[in-house]
């Protein structure tokens, strides 16, 4: 058996693997495309200002001139200023926002947390619990505060993003109510 490969063989393989390394590379620039094009960073876009997606359109057997179309909400920018998006959204739909920052699992905090909420809701302030464990949600936190012990709650106002009360340790729901009081004059 002859195991050379004849000059036609040589071009067939040569000219496939051209063929396969044009395919590859014309496909990874229309899915790099599609991504890039398509994909809005998620920090920037609130759940409710999602696009939607356009309906196609209906016809009706006796009426087929009736077209119903859905336009798409256009992206919202939200600035976070160093806040963690949960404490940015809530701020966009209530002027002082209680953040309660716990650890998962512990009792004290869990309570604590309890209480938070309640201050908060008795007070018509919003409210944002945060696990300080999880590097997304107590990672901004941290930079912008610095090392914070749990339990502890933060009074976060509007007006200039700021966080206007930082109560440390267990804070009953009588002092946040207090807080998001003053934090309104």
């Amino acid at each position: 058996m002859n195991r050379t490969l004849s000059p036609q063989h040589v071009r067939l393989v040569v000219g496939g693997l051209a063929v396969l390394a044009l395919a590859v590379l014309a496909w990874t620039m229309f899915a790099a495309r599609q991504t890039s094009s398509s994909a809005t960073p998620e920090l920037a876009v609130p759940a409710h200002a999602r696009p939607v997606h356009h309906a196609k359109p209906t016809t009706r057997a006796a009426n087929p001139t009736h077209v119903t179309k859905r336009h798409a909400a256009a992206p919202v920018k939200i600035a976070r200023h160093g806040l963690p998006l949960k404490v940015a959204l809530a701020l966009t739909k209530h002027r002082v926002v209680v953040v309660s920052l716990s650890m998962g699992g512990v009792a004290l905090d869990e309570l604590a947390q309890r209480e938070s909420e309640a201050g908060a809701k008795a007070a018509s302030a919003g409210f944002v619990s945060l696990n300080v464990v999880k590097q997304r949600e107590g990672g901004p936190l941290l930079t912008k505060l610095g090392v914070v012990d749990t339990p502890a709650v933060l009074v976060v106002r509007r007006r200039d993003s700021s966080v206007f009360a930082k109560l440390h340790g267990f804070v009953d729901r009588q002092t946040v109510e207090q807080a998001v009081a003053d934090a309104r004059r």
